[in-house]
């Protein structure tokens, strides 16, 4: 379903140069390699996926696993979904996909819900849906990848002068004191709105967001359904500057920290995976030594293994083996130089990009 008005139908060659863009990149692990596709062009993708036979046997695997608690019917969905096209929607990258090289953002917040935290999606999916489709602030809506969850866009309207840093991103390139200043803000910005809007989602609606999906380079696999809903004249959400709630750091009992940071798992992972990456190759090691630094900071078990699956996840390197490795270092003390991240450790403002 798509919603227009009149005017953007009598202007479709304007709207169309207007049209928001995202990254589609082949798979989970292309990360200098992409194509654009307009919202449009995305809903005629999610149409056609609807009956595309990957999606259909990935959707029943899920499912049999939601009846039975079947893992070796999880591990099947995982490795299908790992091998989905991938979608980056709130920022543009280039040339890699790293947040180093932002060029640029779309005024969007994703909202991801997953079952766990929303059981009652199973009975009450199209009800929920159908709720959200009458909302001025939704931009597109889709089905997640398992089929049995919402995948939200919500247009938002970020600060005054964001014209004038994403033009200076756009033309910087390197790691420039001020393109460092406007990557960390627009990051900032983006876990703000989404913890905004949140909470307004759980307030109307009941639905608990995935609070570790707060990261701008976050990213989306391409999913299907034969009714995604696209609104392009949705209204932008007004944020009202609500503060975000302070997680303290929890380290392990042979070290001491009173700081606290409002970093998702998944991004600090990310940085963890950036300075690794500097000294150390192959995804068996990499997958070691991000869970080794990971345990600094407390990052669940689970968390760190869908991260390295979804980074490294393939034929030769599988689920299996990633658990087994990150089983295997979990929890135990890195003898290396440990990874900090500035929000914990004030240090000097910009030692290097990484902050160490």
């Amino acid at each position: 379903m798509i919603v227009k008005s009149k005017e953007r139908v009598a202007a479709s060659s304007t709207a169309s140069q207007e049209e928001t863009k995202f990254q589609l990149w082949q798979n989970k692990c292309a990360v200098n390699c992409y194509t654009e596709i307009t919202a449009t062009q995305l809903v005629e993708k999610l149409k056609t996926n609807a009956s595309n036979p990957k999606f259909l046997e990935m959707r029943e695997q899920y499912k049999t696993f939601i009846e039975n608690g079947s893992i070796e019917n999880k591990a099947k969905y995982d490795k299908l979904k790992g091998e989905l096209e991938l979608l980056t929607i709130p920022a543009k990258v280039h040339p890699r996909r790293q947040t180093k090289d932002i060029i640029g953002v779309n005024n969007l917040v994703v909202m991801d819900f997953d079952l766990k935290d929303n059981p009652f999606l199973l009975t009450e999916y199209v009800t929920i849906v159908e709720k959200l489709k009458l909302d001025k602030n939704v931009f597109m809506l889709f089905k997640s990848p398992n089929g049995l969850c919402p995948k939200v866009l919500v247009k938002v309207n970020f600060s005054e002068g964001r014209e004038e840093m994403l033009d200076d991103l756009a033309q910087s390139r390197g790691k420039t004191e001020d393109r460092i200043n406007n990557i960390e803000t627009l990051k900032y910005e983006y876990k703000k709105a989404h913890h905004e809007i949140s909470q307004y989602m759980k307030d109307n609606y009941n639905l608990a967001a995935d609070m570790a999906a707060n990261y701008i380079l976050g990213q989306t696999y391409l999913s299907a359904d034969k009714d995604p809903y696209l609104n392009e004249e949705s209204s932008f959400f007004e944020l009202k500057g609500v503060e975000m709630p302070i997680r303290k750091v929890i380290l392990p009992e042979n070290q001491t920290c009173n700081s606290t940071y409002q970093t998702s798992n998944y991004e600090i992972l990310w940085e963890i995976e950036c300075f690794v990456s500097k000294y150390r190759t192959g995804r068996h090691n990499l997958t070691m030594h991000i869970t080794l630094q990971a345990t600094y900071y407390n990052i669940p078990k689970n968390d760190i293994i869908d991260y390295c699956y979804q980074r490294f996840g393939a034929t030769d390197h599988p689920l299996a083996e990633i658990t087994r490795t990150v089983d295997d270092f979990y929890g135990k003390p890195y003898r290396g130089t440990q990874y900090t991240i500035r929000e914990v450790y004030r240090k000097k403002k910009y030692n290097n990009y990484y902050g160490y």
